[in-house]
């Protein structure tokens, strides 16, 4: 499948904004520098930056299911996508876990590696099963619901086409929020029931989907009703946060922006600048290993020399992680998918 540049581009942006937010604001309490850096608008609204990468996989997860012959193919498709790197990040995580002891996360059991390795998230096996699993790295939540949009979305597009699919997610995700508010309003335990078990199928978060998804109509069709609508589900998503006022009117900038990108030429030659590129391209190993790491890198690099700028003491995971996901994403990950393909999709 040939690469839409300017997708690469906001996932490169997206990886950025994550990993300032973890670097400068998620963590402060633990890091040597304090909240020296905390208190930038942009910084201190990277969690936000999980929806943009919801906007991008509804747009892609979309050009995937029309580019796949059936469910079953579609899933392998997308496990041959996220496995490989799951399982080598997971193993890092897991074997450098006792040197980088200053983890968040604490330092992790092998037991732990199991929700990644499935994708399914460790509420499920620490509820229905005897296992007592934590989670590698807490960015992991989203690589879970992804999964969650895949196999729902996925099902509803091969037996109900796309057009009713797009409708399926987006009314999961207005069956969440009304029974939110309904509970909210008369506080019901059945309703908190029926409240926790669509938030964790998931529900919650399929608006950004949808918008991605009708965004990637609007790229075909070039329909300008569709791009309205996908802007009126991304308000309804926005809205659907519950966040600060702050954090509303960022996440509404990062929504008009990936919707103004796709529709004009100009924006997309801004997004798809060098090193969003080059960021886009490491993204999804760099999400998966690099909060717990920078953080025990920095506070380790500064127990040892003390006298090293701060900026300087972030700049060393950032090299370390990039120094692993650059050659590991142009050239290991693609011979292991090649090679996974051949194995199980048939022509």
């Amino acid at each position: 499948m040939k690469r839409i540049q300017f997708l690469d581009g906001f996932r490169g942006l997206a990886i950025i904004w994550v990993v300032l937010f973890h670097t400068f604001s998620r963590w402060t309490t633990l890091m040597p520098y304090g909240e020296n850096y905390k208190g930038n608008l942009f910084i201190d609204q990277g969690f936000l930056a999980i929806y943009l990468f919801f906007l991008i996989s509804g747009f892609v997860i979309l050009l995937t299911l029309e580019r796949s012959k059936n469910f079953i193919t579609f899933l392998k498709n997308r496990w041959i996508r996220l496995f490989p790197s799951m399982l080598i990040c997971g193993l890092i995580i897991y074997f450098t876990g006792s040197f980088f002891y200053e983890r968040p996360n604490g330092i992790p059991n092998l037991v732990d590696l199991i929700p990644g390795l499935t994708f399914i998230d460790p509420f499920f096996y620490n509820q229905f099963t005897p296992l007592k699993v934590g989670i590698l790295e807490g960015a992991f939540w989203s690589i879970f619901v992804e999964v969650k949009f895949y196999i729902f979305f996925g099902l509803m597009y091969f037996y109900l086409g796309s057009r009713k699919a797009i409708a399926g997610i987006f009314g999961m995700f207005l069956i969440y929020n009304v029974v939110f508010y309904t509970n909210a309003l008369i506080s019901n335990q059945y309703l908190k029931l029926i409240e926790m078990v669509f938030y964790k199928l998931g529900f919650s978060y399929f608006g950004w989907f949808t918008t991605g998804a009708l965004v990637y109509f609007y790229f075909n069709n070039k329909n300008f009703k569709t791009l309205l609508l996908s802007l009126l589900i991304g308000v309804l998503s926005v809205i659907g946060l519950r966040v600060s006022n702050i954090a509303t009117v960022i996440a509404l900038l990062i929504l008009i922006l990936f919707v103004a990108t796709v529709k004009y030429k100009f924006l997309q030659k801004v997004v798809d600048n060098k090193i969003f590129l080059l960021m886009g391209i490491v993204s999804y190993p760099y999400y998966l290993i690099h909060e717990n790491i920078t953080v025990a890198s920095i506070i380790k690099t500064n127990k040892y020399l003390p006298e090293m700028p701060y900026l300087v003491l972030v700049f060393v995971p950032v090299l370390m992680i990039l120094l692993f996901a650059y050659p590991y994403s142009k050239f290991i990950e693609p011979k292991i998918q090649k090679k996974l393909k051949l194995i199980l999709i048939k022509k």
